[in-house]
């Protein structure tokens, strides 16, 4: 049983909880932002080890510094279950890179200028945009 599953048993194990939606949807709210905080701290604390290698080929899906947006009808989704970076430290991160290395970068459009920026300053050539549509 997953633990947003855990949740909504113990709602409907409690009446007073159960008897109404609003009040059930905002108990589910809170217990899993207690939850996903949990997580969080335990994934900053966590050291990443150092690449002992440099590589041919880079796929990169940065933890880009956006927002969730709590909503009612997802309450489990109202942080995301990683921690996110802010512009700077993405720019302090070192790619493990072989001379002429591909990186394919994730971004969505609205990271589009951040992500121009970021492999600018890691001095690599935006060549251009792979598209799944």
């Amino acid at each position: 049983m997953t633990p947003f599953e855990a949740i909504l048993a113990e709602c409907r194990d409690n009446e007073h909880l159960a008897s109404s939606d609003a009040l059930t949807s905002h108990f589910i709210r809170e217990r899993c932002r207690v939850t996903i905080s949990e997580c969080l701290a335990t994934v900053s604390r966590r050291t990443v080890a150092e690449p002992i290698r440099l590589y041919d080929v880079i796929v990169i899906d940065p933890p880009w510094p956006m927002q969730k947006i709590e909503h009612d009808v997802r309450p489990n989704q109202s942080r995301f279950d990683y921690p996110t970076m802010s512009e700077d430290e993405l720019n302090a991160l070192t790619l493990p890179e072989n001379t002429n290395c591909h990186v394919w970068l994730w971004t969505t459009d609205k990271f589009m200028q951040m992500a121009k920026r970021l492999l600018e300053h890691w001095s690599l050539r935006y060549v251009g945009i792979f598209s799944m549509a």
